[in-house]
């Protein structure tokens, strides 16, 4: 921004220039002036239209400038422009609420050349001021000097209209009002841009009070052109069909279509991080270590002050001074040109609390989220962690340690956040020490809560699986006296296990009568064991929820395991006869199950002519399942005006399996205006089914509406299913959210039908306005997923041929072929991706191919590039290939390749020291695929150490291996040490430790 520091006060010079350009004869006012620069010989980087910086454009040759996606406001702008090119003299103002490309759509809007001609329509223009920013003196100075066909470019027209104040800006805004209807100067064009916030603060009419920006109110009423802040889909689109890569990579970035901010902003805050200094690096190296272990994204700068030295040596620290971590700070945290910063502070939430720091979200992605090499944070960071992390991220971090087998800092993490007055935390650290086999430890911490106090349950769970039932009952016995229900199946089951049958079953007799199903058929059976089935049944009768279904359920299913039909029809008859009525129910419900339908319908008749309860609704069920239905819908109907809505539901089910769709619909509809809020679910699975797409939608909206929708995967396979792919996919696509494309995963087997791909790009083009390429590469990720899904069985890490996986599945041939349509239609990333899933799948030959057609500046293509060669055989070239990658410490091809050296005989010793470079350089595949070969060729204890130290590193699925290969070495007293104690940082067994001696 120019200053506005002056040896005269800005506000009397303005008077003064005013006053002459006022004059009469004014300054240099003819056709003849040539203030500024022709247009023609004006570069971008004179106008504040920054190039973009980083080591991509270096490594690639490419100009300062991006090439120009033309935007949707295009059109707009140039038809504001076009009458000023006519002869009358106008003003734009392109606005907007950040970084959004204004300058650049104005820059090209001036330089537009007409369909059919070779010069720009301004071709004959000047510009001023020939390098931007301008002075406000300045501006006004040279106004009387401007010329027809003159441009003048004020970018951030705030410097010149509100910053200088209030009446210097309105002074500029009269003399460019003048100007614009000067004809003997016309025509003139003003630019100038705006953010949001300004706009309207220039344009506000006041509520009172004095009005300050009249003339630049009416200079910018009505020309005003609004930039979105985001690329919109087909803007993205023809980023992506740019021949320049930086496009392409910009919008796989960007969030939620904001490439010019990541074209501003992203290579800067690369640059700034990658050349950052050692007190900054040593931050920034702190930063990512404790977001590795689990730390939340805003990080105390107490944290950081204490966690920084760590990353250097006395020496270094020495030669920085004593400010050295505030210097840091200050220069991490300065805002860039696009207004973001490497680090981003916040001010102190609490009294007390100093401001905390966390990454620009891109930088977060980059080094931490997307990292696909873990990181083991520095072993002493560990300890200020435990002191010095914010209170909410210390169950994260807890957790992240009991995931990398860190026992005993996981439990360190707990105690520190119990101690803080999160008492769930001991809950939390008892799970720990439970999963450690810890019992009387995990104990201790339940110990802390009260003995009537819901944690006990967890405790006795935790006691009753330990097998020691005394415990349990001890210790839930005030919770059984306030009637707790869990707390008295557990002791149920505590006596039961100690052979205590009668406690056992007055406590589960006790949970029946208080409505508990479950409860009820265990006590039932106890009781048939010792007093007989027909004892047991009428029992069950007896409870106060007889005729729920669980009940009748157990007593039906008691006196068919028990006795043939014959002489359970006898017992329920006798039951009946003695004034228990549910007994017909029960029978009726025991004839279907038999397929006696007939007899059914007469024991469902007289149940509800007894007035059974849930008598009508089983009678309309069995009278429809006979073919009777006008009398199943009487009976229903009769049930529904009682209170059971569901009786039209359940005669809805039967006419479904019938295949009368239409019938059945009916019935759920009146079972939904009855009040039966599950019937809109099972509508919509029944019209769904039978391909019946409008009514399959309308119940899903009705089960919407009542909180008990199916899963929209389960309602767009059933349409699926039912030949309607369109009307489906359309449908899915429109309801789900449909950012990742893993929501393809449960479709995905439909995708492999003829022309059903075409439907899904063309729901989601529609849906998620994009373009034709990025739908397509959509889908091609979604087939990727599903058939990386069905291919990962072999859970081993990395014990594979020269890719992820070695597969069967025909999805990711699919894949293949949608990625490369995705390329044909001009959309960059699908042609590496196609060239990847091609690898993946042993297509190294078709890979080599497409690879050529790659952008080699890709970050991509030096890895697949290696991997295509070795998969064709070309060992010799792809090691050279690898030479090259491993002097930029890039290790991600280490892992394939050396598993391809292995599997040929005459060059495992070639594999084994390729992998141990790898280890070298940090690389946690080539360590476990150094462990699966060691393990392979019975050196257990080698393959067990680098194991460890693979899941220390956080590669959890090396837990698999490690269980084994204690199995093979028959190492019980080892697995159980692990089991117990966990690893120290180093991957080694800890030593045993014990809780009370961490607090």
């Amino acid at each position: 921004m120019p200053s506005c520091i002056h040896d005269e006060p800005i506000g009397e010079k303005a008077d003064e220039l005013v006053d002459v350009l006022n004059q009469g004869g004014r300054l240099e006012c003819g056709p003849e002036a040539t203030l500024g620069v022709a247009l023609p010989e004006c570069v971008s980087s004179r106008l504040e239209i920054l190039p973009v910086r980083g080591a991509t454009r270096s490594a690639r040759g490419l100009p300062g400038d991006t090439a120009y996606v033309p935007r949707d406001l295009d059109g707009d702008l140039r038809a504001k422009i076009a009458p000023v090119v006519g002869g009358t003299s106008g003003i734009v103002t392109l606005i907007s609420e950040s970084t959004a490309g204004k300058k650049r759509s104005a820059w090209e809007a001036i330089r537009w050349v007409r369909p059919g001609e070779w010069n720009s329509w301004m071709a004959d223009w000047r510009l001023w001021p020939s390098i931007s920013p301008s002075d406000p003196l300045e501006l006004l100075d040279s106004l009387g000097k401007i010329g027809p066909r003159t441009v003048i470019w004020l970018p951030r027209a705030e410097r010149y209209f509100k910053e200088p104040g209030a009446g210097v800006g309105n002074k500029i805004a009269k003399a460019l009002r003048e100007l614009l209807h000067d004809v003997r100067r016309g025509p003139v064009l003003i630019i100038a841009t705006l953010r949001t916030k300004y706009w309207r603060q220039l344009t506000a009419h006041p509520a009172e009070g004095e009005d300050l920006f009249p003339h630049v109110r009416l200079l910018f009423a009505g020309n005003g052109v609004l930039v979105p802040d985001a690329f919109s889909g087909a803007e993205m689109d023809r980023a992506l069909s740019s021949t320049d890569p930086r496009l392409a990579d910009a919008v796989s970035r960007a969030e939620a279509g904001h490439v010019i901010q990541d074209l501003v902003d992203v290579p800067e805050l690369q640059e700034r991080h990658d050349t950052a200094r050692a007190g900054e690096r040593a931050i920034l190296e702190c930063v990512v270590d404790a977001l590795s272990a689990g730390h939340g994204s805003w990080l105390r700068r107490e944290l950081l002050e204490k966690g920084a030295p760590l990353y250097l040596s006395q020496g270094a620290i020495g030669g920085l001074g004593d400010q050295w971590i505030s210097d840091a700070l200050t220069e991490l945290t300065r805002r860039g040109n696009g207004g973001r910063s490497v680090l981003i502070e916040r001010a102190p939430v609490a009294d007390g609390d100093g401001p905390s720091y966390r990454f620009d979200d891109y930088l977060e992605r980059r080094h931490v989220r997307d990292i696909a090499r873990p990181r083991l944070p520095d072993p002493g960071l560990w300890d200020v962690l435990i002191r010095y992390a914010d209170q909410g991220s210390l169950p994260a971090m807890a957790q992240e340690c009991e995931r990398r087998g860190l026992l005993e800092y996981g439990a360190r993490f707990y105690l520190r956040s119990a101690k803080e007055g999160q008492e769930e935390a001991r809950l939390d650290l008892a799970g720990l020490l439970h999963r450690a086999g810890r019992i009387d430890e995990a104990l201790e911490q339940h110990a802390c809560f009260g003995t009537g106090h819901e944690a006990n349950t967890t405790a006795a769970e935790m006691l009753l699986s330990s097998a020691r039932p005394k415990e349990v009952i001890r210790f839930l016995e005030r919770l059984v006296e306030q009637r707790d229900r869990r707390a008295t199946a557990l002791t149920a089951m505590a006596y039961n296990d100690l052979g205590q049958r009668e406690d056992a079953l007055r406590l589960y007799r006790d949970l029946a009568q208080r409505g508990d199903g479950q409860a009820a058929a265990v006590a039932a059976d106890m009781l048939a064991a010792t007093t007989g089935v027909r004892s047991a049944v009428e029992w069950l009768m007896s409870l106060p929820n007889h005729n729920s279904p669980e009940i009748l359920q157990a007593a039906a299913d008691m006196l068919t395991d028990h006795e043939e039909i014959k002489f359970a029809l006898g017992t329920l008859h006798n039951l009946a006869s003695a004034g228990n009525h549910h007994a017909y129910l029960l029978g009726a419900e025991i004839l279907v199950a038999h397929n006696l339908l007939e007899d059914a319908l007469d024991w469902s008749e007289t149940a509800v002519e007894y007035e059974v309860p849930s008598g009508l609704a089983s009678a309309a069920r069995i009278n429809a399942m006979a073919g009777f239905f006008d009398v199943a819908l009487t009976h229903a109907a009769t049930a529904a005006a009682q209170g059971n809505p569901e009786a039209f539901t359940a005669v809805g089910d039967v006419l479904a399996n019938r295949g009368l769709i239409r019938r059945a619909l009916e019935c759920y509809q009146q079972a939904i205006d009855e009040g039966d809020e599950s019937a809109p679910a099972t509508a919509a699975r029944v019209a769904a089914e039978a391909g019946w797409v409008t009514e399959a939608i309308g119940f899903f909206r009705g089960a919407q509406r009542y909180q008990q929708p199916p899963q929209p995967e389960e309602l767009a396979k059933a349409l699926c299913r039912a030949g309607c792919h369109k009307e489906a996919f359309e449908w899915y696509i429109k309801t789900v959210e449909i950012a990742p494309p893993d929501i393809l995963v449960p479709l995905s087997d439909f995708l492999l039908c003829e022309g059903v791909v075409a439907h899904a790009v063309s729901s989601y083009m529609r849906y998620a306005n994009v373009g034709k390429g990025q739908a397509l590469h959509w889908v091609a990720e979604g087939l990727v997923a599903a058939g990386q899904a069905e291919a990962d069985t072999d859970t081993r890490l990395f014990e594979r041929s020269l890719g992820p996986v070695a597969v069967r599945s025909k999805k990711l041939p699919a894949a293949v072929d949608v990625f490369t349509t995705a390329a044909t239609e001009k959309y960059a990333p699908a042609r590496m991706r196609a060239v990847e899933v091609q690898l993946q799948i042993g297509r190294y030959h078709d890979a080599a191919r497409l690879l050529k057609t790659c952008d080699p500046a890709d970050p991509r293509y030096a890895t697949n590039r290696v991997l295509a060669l070795a998969g064709e055989g070309e060992f010799g070239k792809a090691m050279v290939e690898l030479e090259k990658q491993l002097a930029n410490s890039d290790t991600s091809a280490v892992a394939p390749i050396a598993l391809s050296l292995l599997a040929k005989k005459d060059s495992k010793e070639q594999g084994i020291a390729l992998l141990e470079r790898g280890i070298s350089a940090g690389d946690m595949k080539s360590r476990v695929c150094l462990a699966d070969h060691l393990r392979r060729e019975v050196r257990y204890t080698d393959a067990l150490d680098h194991y460890l130290i693979a899941l220390v590193h956080g590669y959890t699925q090396a837990r698999t291996s490690i269980e084994t290969l204690f199995a093979k070495m028959k190492d019980r007293g080892g697995r159980q040490r692990l089991r117990k104690y966990g690893l120290t940082p180093d991957g080694r067994i800890s030593p045993p430790w014990a809780v009370s001696t961490l607090e």
